[in-house]
């Protein structure tokens, strides 16, 4: 009978002993978006701030060959929360619905986070880098 009372008690109390899951107000028509980053990132990311994502990968040319090219795919992003739990960092983004499908196209290469100043508002083409112009 104690033992059943003793779960009756821990079933009803547990909940409110648990950490709080944390829930965010996304707007209707946007999406939060949790990009796995490094420790680095994570721990200098702040909720507010603002980050453009770079993607690098290997372009085909037309020539047949390829060249590493850099492009900025995401600007002016807003960070909502950061992670850092069980080993795994990352950065919980406000995205449009087609921009979060863009980022997780880009996951599967290499990307990059750039912190923005959270004053700067500039947004526009950014032109493609690409290694062979560096030399």
């Amino acid at each position: 009978m104690k033992k059943i009372i003793l779960t009756l008690i821990l079933c009803f109390m547990l909940p409110s002993l648990l950490p709080a899951k944390k829930t965010f107000d996304i707007p209707a028509g946007w999406r939060a978006y949790t990009l796995e980053t490094d420790a680095v990132t994570a721990q200098n990311a702040a909720p507010g701030g603002r980050v453009d994502i770079l993607m690098g990968f290997d372009a085909v040319l037309k020539t047949g060959g390829s060249n590493y090219v850099v492009a900025t795919i995401l600007q002016r992003v807003l960070v909502i929360d950061t992670v850092r739990a069980e080993g795994k960092n990352g950065l919980v983004l406000m995205l449009a619905p087609d921009d979060a499908q863009y980022l997780l196209l880009a996951e599967n290469e290499n990307i990059k986070v750039v912190f923005r100043r959270p004053d700067d508002a500039a947004a526009g083409p950014i032109q493609v880098s690409v290694l062979s112009n560096l030399f």
